[in-house]
């Protein structure tokens, strides 16, 4: 596993597409109190916060990104793992990051 910070400067739009797709699989799997609407109407706000996030801590499997992390002034504001990788400690992993690189 390979993680990149990727800053605001160098953020892909083909990245956030990426990373809404990936939130948007966590989300359906992890949110049951949501439905699937609710979910479609959070997408906009979804991009813009991975868009505008100041640190983008990204989790690759060889090219493919599987999980994230957003960070603003030291808080954690998202955490999103893709199904098949979640309960297997990439979670931990990010957040550990986030105390000890960005003083979350």
């Amino acid at each position: 596993m390979e993680k990149t910070n990727a800053n605001i400067e160098n953020r892909s739009k083909e990245l956030v597409m990426i990373l809404t797709d990936l939130w948007y699989r966590s989300v359906k799997a992890t949110h049951l109190f949501l439905k699937e609407d609710d979910i479609k109407r959070l997408v906009p706000f979804v991009k813009m916060g991975l868009e505008g996030i100041q640190s983008l801590i990204v989790e690759y499997d060889g090219d493919t990104p599987v999980g994230f992390m957003g960070i603003e002034d030291k808080k954690m504001e998202m955490l999103f793992l893709d199904v098949p990788y979640m309960k297997k400690e990439y979670g931990k992993k990010l957040i550990l990051e986030g105390i000890n690189d960005f003083g979350v």
